[in-house]
């Protein structure tokens, strides 16, 4: 403790917390969708902390013969070759 009583900054702020407390640089990927109602089209997505797009993507939606309520979930694909955008492969429709 520094004056009386207080506690210094290093011991309401562990070292551990500080990343999380300031952020880190958020970026901005380009990702194309494949299968699905999603199929051929892109979009842009934040960044997770290791520099890829969040392993997995759903949208909510209803389609001819799904049920009234559910999500098309898409799993990132391998990495990207230089130049060519991340890919998100369609995993199919779960009732939710």
């Amino acid at each position: 403790m520094g004056v009386a009583g207080s506690a210094t900054t290093a011991e309401l702020s562990p070292a551990w917390l500080i990343p999380a407390c300031l952020g880190l640089p958020m970026t901005d990927l380009t990702v194309e969708f494949v299968g699905g109602p999603l199929d051929g089209t892109t979009a842009t997505v934040r960044s997770t902390r290791s520099g890829r797009p969040p392993n997995l993507f759903a949208i909510n939606a209803t389609t001819e013969g799904s049920p009234s309520r559910c999500r098309h979930n898409y799993h990132i694909g391998a990495d990207p070759h230089p130049g060519y955008p991340w890919r998100y492969e369609y995993l199919g429709i779960r009732p939710g």
